[in-house]
């Protein structure tokens, strides 16, 4: 409700911004800074180039290792007693045979099926060519259509000795404009075309 006088105080507020030729004149002091975005390096460090062909081609000679006869004890392998004996599995094997017997199997009886997958659609039902061309064709020509009388009562019910005053809300929002203005000036325009100026004039001018 308070838009148009915030309005005013926001143009207020940027008459007292300075303009760009102000800001174009106006002189900048001079000011000592610290520059620390460098790193930090001691002044008795020294880099040197990096060498990579020489590194990769010292390291492809290799070196020779110390103490290369040395005895491993390997105990990755799991811990079996060398008494035990394993087993082939028969599994493989009686799987296999069990396939081949049933294969081979010719006693098994004869099964009908009923298959009712297919949509059911009656005899008599023909099924045509979808004629789209020609149907909007059709339809492009039109049809001639018989008068109808109709009652439209889709109008608001209203009395005729009613009368619609207008709404006060915007001489309401006016007053209240009028008190926090700088200047004690200030209208609202009414949307609605109606004298809410109280002046006679439709619509109301803004001042």
């Amino acid at each position: 409700h308070k838009r148009p006088c915030r309005r005013r105080e926001q143009a207020a507020a940027m008459a007292t911004l300075p303009t760009a030729e102000e800001l174009a004149a106006a002189k900048l002091k001079k000011a000592e800074t610290v520059d620390k975005s460098g790193p930090a390096i001691d002044s008795d460090v020294k880099v040197g180039a990096y060498k990579g062909k020489e590194l990769m081609a010292e390291i492809s000679q290799g070196v020779p290792l110390k103490n290369q006869k040395i005895s491993t004890d390997d105990r990755s392998s799991p811990m079996i007693d060398s008494s035990l004996v394993l087993k082939a599995s028969p599994r493989g094997a009686v799987n296999l045979e069990a396939m081949i017997a049933v294969k081979k199997r010719s006693d098994l009886n004869h099964v009908e099926t009923n298959d009712k997958s297919a949509p059911f659609i009656e005899k008599d039902v023909t099924v045509g060519t979808f004629k789209g061309k020609e149907l909007m064709a059709e339809v492009a020509k039109g049809k001639s259509l018989n008068h109808v009388e109709t009652d439209d009562k889709s109008a608001p019910a209203v009395e005729s000795d009613v009368k619609i005053k207008p709404n006060p809300r915007v001489a309401l929002l006016n007053d209240v404009c009028k008190k926090q203005a700088p200047t004690g000036e200030g209208k609202i325009e009414s949307a609605t075309g109606l004298d809410v100026n109280g002046d006679g004039k439709v619509g109301g001018a803004a001042a």
